[in-house]
């Protein structure tokens, strides 16, 4: 494509056009003279930009590379020779905060993210109800699921381009509950039983006999219409800190690194259990006012446990194969297969850890039971249950202030064993500082204003933190990554005493000289409230007093430590200690009535005494005049 070398005369008054050529990857707003262009010899692209509410027609890659850009601000196109710019800045677009996890027809919080740099506007789409950063939400459709993708736009202003960043929520599917509806007679009961979820909530007008748990048995006397609400794995009764990750599950529920457990214990001393051959073994629970939760961690091949002097099952809960008709078969809730079915290992194949046992039987504060179990080794644990046509868990009682006691059994069939741990469990109530926060949940468990974060053991920053917690992803169990699998120790988070020094507020320190001698003192403040450090006591020494002694020629610092909150300290300047001078001075006799002269070296300064009958007491030389011996 060849130049237009045509002359051109320059019109004498210039006419200032502001256009913004994101897409020729340029960065420069020029003046446009008023000469016409030519479409014929100058024409390469053609796209349209925006400034300042205008629409300005953008043309020729070429001439932009060469200094000029055309405009249109006028009738019709013109030149611009760039006399005069500005530069235009790019657009940044931050995703922001990653969104937690919701279930079908369920809205998120806010979408947030922001944008900068030259762009004036944010908006997110990829959801129909997504718009402003500060107000947006996504709301998941009635048959989505899975992961869905999330853009923020970030335009206008004096931007170079459009950008744009994205980030991904997932949306849970709610869960498909079946029931067995059943016919009672007057008088009579009835185990009803529902599979699909991994939590139930009944709603019963009648009288049942409990609330929760898969199975409940209803005692009508008269027609009734039983509510039941299941929720599955995924669905978050609360998300304490916004990760993603449901409280039930997470185990860092306030990202302050240090886990759950450690803030805040929920098992009393467990017992673990190595038995084979049909031996009991006996667990002691009390005051376990939230249940008791065994963990199986080998198994051959059934188990059963008493609880309170009641069965959990009238025979045994079976783990291989179908079972006899009057034992309690144990299977998947998902697809209702056993141990050794559908491609599931033999229970005696499995191998399990607290972490994640072959089989966990949940009994909760009301006696309800929960089964959990993975199909190998190296599986995730699911929800389990006792299949409906077998004989189903018995309403148990538990004493949620008093003694419990639970006795594991087997019956004995060939090669006969189990081990593994049991465990009352209690509802934390620890609240340090006594805000009416239980320690998990609070980012500052000992009140001392100095987040928990930063006072675990593993030293954190304030430049690791967002807010009060730790910043960055969390891991599948909701612990900040940054804190490693097993989280940070607990420091001296729960000792409102010692106050991190990343928090203080450093004392203010002083000293009454910067210089002093050997074998003198000088002073520091504060006096009291604290101890007095110093980093050479071979040079200098201090007293929690403030008292400073020199010992030999040197410099050092004090450091001040406060005592309440401990851990607030804060240094001195340096203090140089010098040493003696040797002075000499030439003494001699005189005879009465005449003078001398004395001279003495060494020194900076001199001061004489007694000062009885000399013409000066301060200076090097001085004349002596005595009328006695001195």
């Amino acid at each position: 494509m060849k130049r237009n070398t045509s002359p051109r005369i320059l019109n004498k008054y210039f006419l200032l056009t502001t256009l913004v050529l994101s897409t020729f990857n340029t960065n420069v707003f020029a003046l446009a003279c008023n000469t016409p262009w030519n479409s014929s010899t100058e024409y390469i692209a053609t796209s349209t930009v925006s400034y300042n509410g205008k629409n300005y027609a953008a043309h020729c890659q070429w001439c932009c590379s060469k200094g000029k850009i055309p405009g249109n601000p006028l009738p019709s196109d013109v030149w611009g020779d760039k006399s005069s710019y500005v530069t235009c800045t790019n657009g940044t677009a931050n995703a922001g905060a990653a969104l937690a996890a919701i279930y079908q027809g369920q809205t998120s919080a806010i979408m947030g993210g922001s944008i900068g740099g030259g762009a004036t506007a944010g908006t997110w789409s990829g959801v129909a109800n997504a718009s402003n950063p500060t107000t947006a939400n996504n709301t998941a459709d009635a048959s989505e699921t899975g992961y869905i993708t999330l853009t923020l736009t970030a335009t206008g202003g004096i931007s170079c381009g459009i950008t744009s960043t994205t980030k991904s929520t997932t949306v849970n599917a709610l869960p498909t509950i079946v029931a067995n509806g059943v016919a009672i007679g007057a008088g009579n009961s009835k185990t009803i039983s529902a599979i699909g979820a991994s939590t139930y909530a009944w709603r019963l007008n009648t009288n049942p006999s409990a609330t929760t748990a898969a199975s409940v048995v209803a005692n009508p006397t008269r027609s009734a219409i039983y509510n039941l609400t299941g929720t599955n794995a995924n669905l978050c009764i609360s998300d304490n800190d916004n990760d993603g990750v449901c409280d039930n599950t997470d185990k860092d529920d306030d990202n302050d690194g240090i886990l759950d457990e450690v803030e805040c214990p929920s098992t009393q001393v467990s017992t673990t259990f190595n038995t084979s051959n049909g031996t009991t073994t006996t667990f002691n629970a009390p005051s376990a006012d939230n249940g008791f939760e065994f963990n199986i961690y080998t198994l051959d091949n059934s188990f059963n446990l008493t609880i309170n002097g009641k069965n959990l099952v009238l025979d045994q809960v079976e783990c291989e194969g179908s079972g006899a008709l009057d034992e309690s078969k144990l299977e998947f809730v998902s697809d209702n297969s056993g141990f050794g079915q559908n491609g599931n290992s033999q229970v005696w194949q499995i191998t399990g850890t607290r972490k994640s046992p072959v089989i966990k039987v949940l009994i909760d504060a009301n006696g309800d039971v929960s089964f959990f179990g993975k199909r190998n080794t190296n599986a995730a644990l699911e929800p389990m249950r006792i299949n409906p046509s077998r004989p189903q868990p018995q309403q148990l009682v538990w004493n949620k202030t008093g003694l419990n006691t639970v006795v594991l059994s087997q019956e004995v069939q060939a090669t006969t064993y189990i081990s593994g741990e049991g465990f009352g469990l209690v509802i934390c109530k620890g609240d340090l500082d006594g805000d009416g926060i239980i320690n998990s949940l609070d980012i500052d468990s000992d009140g001392d204003g100095c987040s928990d974060a930063i006072e675990g053991g593993a030293a954190f920053k304030n430049a690791d933190l967002s807010g009060q917690s730790l910043s960055g992803n969390v891991d599948a169990n909701g612990v900040p990554v940054i804190a490693g699998t097993n989280g940070q120790t607990i420091g001296s988070s729960a000792n409102s005493l010692l106050k991190d020094s990343e928090c203080c507020t450093k004392p203010t320190v002083s000293t009454s000289n910067t210089k002093v001698c050997v074998g003198a003192t000088i002073t520091a403040s504060p006096t009291t409230g604290g101890t007095w450090t110093s980093s050479n006591p071979s040079v200098a020494t201090i007293t929690n007093a403030g008292v400073i002694k020199g010992v030999s020629s040197g410099t050092t610092t004090f450091t001040f430590t406060r005592s309440t909150p401990s851990g607030c300290s804060n240094t001195t300047n340096a203090i140089t200690v010098n040493a003696l001078p040797t002075v000499v001075a030439n003494g001699g006799s005189i005879c009465l009535g005449s003078s001398k002269t004395l001279t003495a070296t060494g020194a900076s300064t001199y001061t004489w005494s007694p000062n009885t009958n000399l013409s000066a007491t301060t200076g090097a030389s001085v004349t002596a005049n005595p009328t006695s011996t001195i």
